[in-house]
């Protein structure tokens, strides 16, 4: 047990840095967490503190950066010594998960395609399948848009339920800004309500810690401001990718 909580120590810490790596959506996964546990941990750990450096350095030689599992198995970042290149490690800016930035995270997380599912257990199966029959119960047929919401709610999104076993959440620059626009949702509230009820919906987790306040995107009908919201996150990330490119 203590490997593999290692282990996924270890990948908690290479996310942080490929989420801000510009190949990121087209990356390989597998590839990325194989090279990066393959690493000796002070390799590792040095390659993840010069990867910001390693990508200004590729813009300004207008080079292209190749893909992170490449930079980590190739421990690309020992070139720039090669060039001159000595750069201060930075660390990558945190939040709480519960502040503006942390629920913008979410949002944008929860706004990605679903992940593929694990097979439902064959006492699920069973109950889904009972549900489905034309001469169900109405109780049977809500067990089974039940089983089905809670399966997706559990599996969908992993990334979003990893959040709740960290206290803080590495944010890209462009989240942040627009978490600004975010604003203050309290407990108990009918707008609360109905952004519970957007994700319920959804099928989306909800937060499972009691908080006093939340942060939405401004809006008195969600749908509409998740809509707005998820527009404005694309031309962000756009031109994200625009000033990569270019550079």
């Amino acid at each position: 047990m203590a490997a593999e909580v290692s282990k996924e120590s270890i990948l908690r810490e290479v996310r942080k840095v490929h989420r801000e790596w510009p190949k990121f959506l087209s990356d390989s996964i597998p590839r990325v967490e194989k090279a990066a546990t393959e690493l000796p941990d002070d390799v590792r750990q040095l390659g993840l503190q010069m990867a910001s450096a390693y990508v200004r350095n590729c813009r300004e030689r207008k080079d292209s950066v190749c893909s992170f599992a490449v930079y980590l198995r190739e421990r690309r970042w020992e070139r720039l010594s090669d060039i001159g290149v000595h750069a201060e490690a930075k660390e990558p800016e945190a939040y709480t998960r519960f502040s503006r930035p942390g629920h913008a995270l979410r949002l944008y997380e929860l706004c990605q395609p679903i992940a593929s599912l694990p097979l439902m257990t064959s006492t699920m199966r069973r109950v889904c399948e009972v549900g489905d029959h034309p001469d169900a119960s109405d109780a049977d047929r809500k067990m089974a848009a039940k089983i089905r919401n809670d399966h997706r709610k559990r599996w969908g999104w992993p990334a979003v339920n990893a959040m709740a076993s960290r206290t803080r959440v590495t944010v890209p620059e462009w989240l942040v800004k627009l978490s600004e626009g975010f604003v203050t949702t309290d407990a108990g509230s009918p707008m609360l309500s109905r952004w519970q009820e957007l994700f319920e919906r959804h099928s989306w987790p909800w937060i499972a810690e009691n908080l006093e306040r939340h942060f939405f995107p401004e809006g008195n009908d969600p749908d509409q401001a998740l809509y707005e919201f998820e527009i404005a996150a694309r031309a962000a990330l756009s031109m994200e990718r625009g000033n990569d490119n270019a550079a």
